[in-house]
């Protein structure tokens, strides 16, 4: 059966619509670039019975998501394990090494996240994982997301133990009592790059 005229106007329109809507949909997300002259990442553990902690002074990665569709945001946050600072450097030296974070052979511990559930107001619960050496776990943790359009900030924090990622050396801790508990704490900063499609 051939088209009439008429059908051919209806079907120009609604294919001009549906154009238009997918111009307008949220598919279209924005990735965002880590400052990593303005983000920090910390970290806590016990050492002998007493607290320490110290930073990772080189941040990188990306962060996608589009504001009001947060639940699809995606993120990947690379840190240079070789950049530790602890304000010491002996036990810089010994933390870079195989048995601990093995920079030479795994330069980044990797967060990768899969997606946000909103809990309210800023606040959202990731999921996603950590990558440490050949190691990768599955996390969630609570996380503040704040998006102004033209910078985001990203604040969270999680715990894990380091005998999951096989962070130890038996010789050394004959010597020096290290706690399990590893306590990570970011708060980073990301400004607007380019557009992608989902």
């Amino acid at each position: 059966m051939r088209m009439t005229l008429r059908h051919r106007f209806s079907l120009r329109k609604f294919c001009r619509a549906f154009a238009l809507l997918a111009l307008l949909s949220p598919t279209v997300a924005f990735a965002w670039q880590i400052d990593a002259s303005r983000s920090v990442v910390t970290f806590s553990y016990e050492e002998d019975g007493k607290a320490q902690s110290g930073t990772f002074d080189r941040v990188g990665g990306t962060i996608t998501h589009i504001k009001g569709f947060e639940h699809n945001s995606k993120a990947d946050l690379k840190v240079e394990t070789a950049s530790l600072d602890l304000g010491d450097a002996l036990r810089e030296g010994v933390l870079a090494t195989g048995p601990w974070l093995d920079s030479a052979a795994h330069p980044h511990a990797v967060f990768s996240l899969d997606r946000l559930r909103p809990l309210g107001g800023n606040e959202y619960e990731a999921t996603g994982s950590l990558r440490i050496k050949d190691r990768t776990l599955p996390f969630s943790f609570p996380l503040r997301l704040e998006d102004n359009g033209q910078e985001a900030r990203v604040r969270g924090g999680l715990t894990f133990k380091r005998t999951d990622f096989n962070l130890r050396d038996v010789v050394l801790e004959s010597f020096v009592a290290i706690g399990d508990t590893i306590r990570i704490d970011f708060d980073i900063r990301a400004f607007q790059g380019r557009h992608t499609r989902s």
